[in-house]
């Protein structure tokens, strides 16, 4: 049975912390990075796709930007792993993946670079040897055949916030 994976960037962050610190882990979304990430959302739910479980990082910005997502798409279902903060291996994410996902589910991974991007190429090439680099909001979705995560998983697509202003030439980027 087929089931895809959604690997989307956190929006853009504040250079500082909620407290006014540097803390990285605290750097929240911008009112800009807010407003990105729902239109790249509405752009996943425009053209049909559906996401069961929302996996993200522990670090605020990606919180915050699942909790847009699981918003928008009506998923009802999030967990925060640290396999998806910066520093992770994406071999890390097949344990999750194999404990945490059921048969058929389709997931979101909310991290960050050059996390998702090396993920990315994980899941397409099976050795992290495609190059991609994703945007501040960006997103793929990657399709697989079998069970497991590490691919080679077929690239359906890769939005940018820009490509996404196109569907929405109405909205303020």
């Amino acid at each position: 049975m087929d089931w895809r994976m959604y690997f989307l960037r956190h929006g853009i962050a504040a250079n500082q912390a909620v407290d006014g610190s540097y803390n990285d882990a605290l750097r929240p979304l911008t009112e800009k990075g807010r407003h990105r990430t729902s239109l790249v959302v509405c752009a996943l739910k425009r053209i049909g796709g559906q996401v069961d479980i929302i996996f993200h990082s522990p670090l605020l910005r990606a919180q915050q930007t699942a909790q847009i997502a699981a918003d928008e798409l009506g998923v009802d279902r999030m967990q925060e792993i640290s396999e998806l903060l910066p520093e992770r291996s994406p071999f890390d994410l097949e344990d999750v993946l194999t404990q945490m996902r059921k048969p058929g589910e389709n997931v979101m991974m909310v991290g960050h670079q050059p996390h998702m991007s090396h993920a990315l190429a994980w899941a397409i090439s099976a050795n992290n040897t495609a190059m991609l680099d994703m945007d501040t909001a960006g997103l793929a979705s990657v399709r697989f055949a079998g069970q497991s995560y590490h691919g080679p998983g077929v690239l359906e697509w890769l939005m940018t916030p820009r490509w996404v202003s196109f569907m929405f030439p109405d909205e303020k980027w």
